[in-house]
């Protein structure tokens, strides 16, 4: 079975900063209309938000990342050339 999306918040980022994980991660999960599906949420510095990214890569078909253009540029370098998407969730 696969596993659910992946969050990734990079909490120190812009607008994100003010609104905090837990807003950003009831947004996310009111946007997809998730209802039973597990989303799973990780926050962290840019490092932390790479190496989520790179397991994510072997277990996750999505992965969603909250922050500014550094985070997601770290990210989506850190998922290239595997199977999982990336949505990015500017912040």
């Amino acid at each position: 079975m696969p596993k659910p999306p992946l969050l990734l918040i990079n909490e120190a980022s812009g607008a994100a900063s003010k609104l905090g994980a837990d807003a950003i991660a009831a947004l996310v999960r009111e946007g997809l209309g998730v209802r039973g599906e597990a989303l799973d949420v990780e926050v962290g510095d840019a490092p932390a938000l790479i190496k989520a990214a790179r397991r994510a890569r072997r277990e996750r078909s999505l992965v969603i990342a909250a922050g500014g253009d550094g985070t997601q540029a770290a990210v989506a370098g850190a998922l290239a050339g595997s199977h999982c998407a990336l949505l990015p969730l500017p912040f």
